[in-house]
C-alpha cells in the first residue's frame, strides 16, 4: 500500500481545474465534484484516510479505474484558505509528476484567464499552446 503525498496549489477555482482535466484526456463523466469531502480509495478497494472534495476513480472501484491500471484515486481537497491540495499516492507519482503537475498548472491558468476575461465581457481573439505555457489574446469592443 503506497503511502498519499498531499502537493499544495494555488488552484482556486474548480470548474477551471475540471475544463484543465479535460485537456489532460480525463472526461467529465470521470470527474466527481461534492461539496462534500470523497473519500479516497487504494488500488485494493481500501478506504483511505484523504478525502477529497474533487475525485477521479483509480482500480480500487472493481474496474480498470480511470487513473490507471493498478492505481489509487487521485483527488483534489479544499483548504480552508480556498485553495486545492492534490491528494495523488507514492505509486501513482510516476505517472502524475511535477511535469504532469505543471502541463495541469499551465492548461488551468488559461482556463482562468478565459473565465475571468468572460467574467469582464472580453473575449478571446486567439489561444496558443507553445513550448512552456499557452498563449491567449484578449479583447474587449469598448
Amino acid at each position: 500500500m503506497s503511502a498519499y503525498t498531499k502537493v499544495a496549489t494555488k488552484i482556486k477555482r474548480p470548474s477551471c481545474l475540471i475544463k484543465a482535466l479535460g485537456k489532460l484526456g480525463f472526461k467529465t463523466y470521470m470527474i466527481e465534484e461534492s461539496t462534500e469531502l470523497l473519500p479516497l480509495k487504494g488500488y485494493r478497494g481500501d478506504t483511505r484516510t484523504q478525502r477529497a472534495h474533487i475525485r477521479i476513480k483509480g482500480s480500487g472501484w472493481g474496474s480498470k479505474g480511470y487513473v490507471g491500471s493498478a492505481s489509487n484515486d487521485i483527488g483534489w481537497e479544499k483548504l480552508e484558505d480556498g485553495s486545492y491540495a492534490f491528494h495523488v499516492s507514492e505509486y501513482d507519482l510516476t505517472k502524475y509528476n511535477a511535469g504532469w503537475q505543471n502541463k495541469l498548472l499551465n492548461y488551468y491558468a488559461a482556463e482562468v484567464v478565459k473565465e475571468v476575461a468572460e467574467e469582464n465581457q472580453f473575449f478571446i481573439e486567439e489561444e496558443e499552446e507553445i513550448k512552456d505555457g499557452i498563449h491567449i489574446v484578449c479583447s474587449t469592443l469598448f
